[in-house]
């Protein structure tokens, strides 16, 4: 019993502490009675006495905190990815809807607000069509997909890089990606954001090779589980075979996959450049133990 009185006295949490009635969330204020929140209430739950915010998240602010713990409405992955839904019911709206897909844009509005055309680039100087076939989408599947993977891997590596590299990450793969692909297909059109999206794929190879010993010194997990997640990634969208679907631009993913590698090579050494340019001077962090 010594032992256990020498514990509980060095305790932080003092259990003879008063309880005090948990605080009602901003939300449930008029809705549900304060007794419910208090001692033998329904929504009681007692703490150590520290503040949380757990009971005043939404739907929407806990599956967010569950697949993107660092997603902000200030990051440019989510901004882009809003302006993608928002220029996609634009397409929707210009020519009608087609019938080839669910909620998918007439031809003709992709068309028209700047779809990938070799013929046109190279003859009338459209350059821009490198750049405007990021936002625009063939389906709302289409966009769905590249939308979710984009925001999963995107939020993590703006965390960790900021906002002017992730954009310059994100745009310039995507245009690398889209270049490649008029440059090898140029009888092919080409829409979505699937080629920036493999320049984040890219960008985690290179991270992983330029960073594998300092992930395995900090977490030993991290780096196989980096390896395991690209390796997964490309092989799930290799569209070869029989059974190939003609629409995707295997290309465009290539593309963008190298310059999300190059990408991430340059950023790599950006931060080593500005390690050692610091005052005071510091090693860069890749190469601390």
């Amino acid at each position: 019993m010594d032992e256990i009185d020498k514990l509980m006295g060095t305790n932080d949490v003092n259990m003879n502490a008063p309880k005090e009635a948990a605080k009602i969330p901003e939300h449930c204020r008029g809705k549900i009675e304060s007794k419910e929140f208090e001692p033998g209430g329904r929504y009681y739950f007692p703490n150590n006495g520290e503040d949380s915010d757990a009971r005043d998240e939404n739907c929407c602010e806990s599956v967010g905190r569950c697949c993107c713990p660092r997603i902000s409405i200030k990051q440019f992955i989510v901004i882009v990815s809003i302006l993608e839904f928002i220029i996609f019911i634009i397409s929707l709206c210009v020519y009608g809807v087609s019938n080839d897909e669910f909620l998918a844009p007439n031809p003709h509005a992709l068309e028209a607000m700047g779809w990938q055309d070799s013929k046109k680039i190279k003859n009338d100087w459209q350059a821009w069509r490198w750049f405007t076939p990021i936002f625009l989408h063939g389906h709302l599947e289409h966009l769905a997909g590249n939308v979710v993977i984009q925001l999963v891997l995107g939020v993590g590596i703006e965390y960790g890089i900021g906002f002017a590299k992730m954009s310059i990450l994100y745009l310039l793969s995507g245009v690398g990606g889209n270049l490649l692909s008029a440059c090898i297909a140029p009888a092919q059109y080409g829409v979505g954001a699937s080629t920036a999206v493999f320049g984040l794929v890219g960008f985690l190879a290179s991270y992983s090779c330029t960073n594998f010993s300092y992930m395995g010194k900090q977490r030993p997990g991290q780096r196989w589980f980096l390896i395991v997640l690209t390796s997964v990634l490309v092989l799930m969208n290799l569209n070869q075979g029989p059974n190939a679907d003609t629409h995707v631009d295997n290309w465009g993913h290539l593309g963008g996959f190298i310059s999300g590698i190059l990408i991430g090579l340059a950023i790599s050494e950006w931060f080593d450049y500005a390690a050692r340019k610091a005052e005071p001077e510091r090693t860069p962090d890749r190469f601390t133990d």
